[in-house]
């Protein structure tokens, strides 16, 4: 993405009401100033931007990337911590049902019986037995296993694009 992608992405992550916005670092050290500049410039100083950088000593986030049970499941593990270690826990804003976002990822959403419930930035911790939440256990059937990628990105720094498959956990080789 250029630098001015992050800027953009940062504002719609901010008008939705969030507090904060991850950005994660270009492999070329000049590009990162940038690109927060452009980013301060869009959402003002008060704004938090959280670098997705292995850093010691800092507050951290709990990355939550994937499906909104996958959410429930890392915030249960932040809530555990301390706010002064763990600050933020990292929504992913995909853009499905016409709403702005990183991009279309409908599993995200369908996974749970219910939304998850955002109220000024934060995210409010089901209530009910268990974990509070009830699964939807059609996605079964509407999303059955295909082996292969699930998801393309398109890199700016330095220009490619990477496939990875839908744990996000490895890029992903094709053996033909």
């Amino acid at each position: 993405m250029d630098p001015e992608g992050f800027a953009e992405e940062a504002a719609a992550i901010q008008a939705m009401g969030f507090p904060a916005y991850k950005m994660c670092l270009a492999k070329r050290p000049e590009r990162n100033l940038e690109i927060v500049e452009l980013i301060r410039a869009a959402t003002g100083s008060e704004f938090g931007l959280m670098i997705d950088a292995q850093q010691h000593g800092i507050r951290s986030a709990f990355h939550s990337w994937g499906n909104n049970l996958e959410v429930l499941a890392a915030t249960d593990l932040g809530i555990c911590w301390p706010e002064s270690t763990v600050e933020w826990l990292e929504y992913l804003c995909y853009s499905n049902n016409g709403k702005t976002g990183m991009y279309p990822f409908p599993i995200a959403q369908e996974t749970l019986q219910d939304s998850l419930q955002i109220q000024d930035g934060n995210l409010t911790v089901p209530q009910g037995p268990g974990q509070g939440i009830d699964i939807n256990l059609d996605i079964v059937k509407k999303y059955l296993f295909e082996p292969g990628p699930w998801s393309f990105f398109k890199l700016g720094d330095p220009p490619s694009e990477v496939a990875v498959p839908g744990d996000h956990s490895l890029q992903w080789v094709d053996s033909k």
